[in-house]
């Protein structure tokens, strides 16, 4: 009886150690990395597109703003250059501005209408790829020039 009981005492060892084995050998052969979900992490060759920008002044739905105005927005991480789109109409067509090749986190817009909503989104660029454009923001300008 107590042979029996090396024997199925050894083998439900082994069965472990092997267990154990192939789990180890699974998670090396993944490269220990963690996947968070998030597409950048899935594809190494996104991870050197620049990250989506951010914009911050004026902020969204702002009303009797001054003309010229200044857009700003946040550094992207990896950007080389920004491409700035602004126009009435949500959509981005018809009338409007846009311009490429910025190089800093802001611009001045002297070209527009008073008593006028506009919509703005920045999206950056490298020289690996282009960001999705950020958030459409839009704001209203004066009715009229101030003093």
């Amino acid at each position: 009886m107590l042979l029996i009981n090396k024997c199925i005492w050894s083998g439900a060892k082994k069965n472990l150690v092997l267990s154990l084995l192939f789990f180890a050998l699974l998670f090396l052969s993944s490269g220990c990395k963690k996947n968070t979900g998030n597409p950048v992490d899935q594809n190494p060759t996104a991870q050197l597109v620049p990250a989506t920008p951010t914009l911050s002044t004026p902020a969204n739905n702002s009303a009797m703003v001054s003309i010229p105005p200044t857009l700003m927005w946040n550094a992207s991480y990896r950007a080389e250059s920004y491409y700035i789109e602004v126009f009435i109409d949500s959509g981005f067509s018809g009338s409007g501005f846009s311009k490429g090749g910025l190089t800093g986190t802001s611009m001045q817009i002297s070209a527009l209408n008073k008593s006028t909503k506009y919509y703005w989104h920045v999206r950056a660029i490298n020289s690996n790829g282009t960001s999705p454009f950020s958030a459409t923001w839009n704001f209203t300008t004066e009715n009229s020039s101030t003093p």
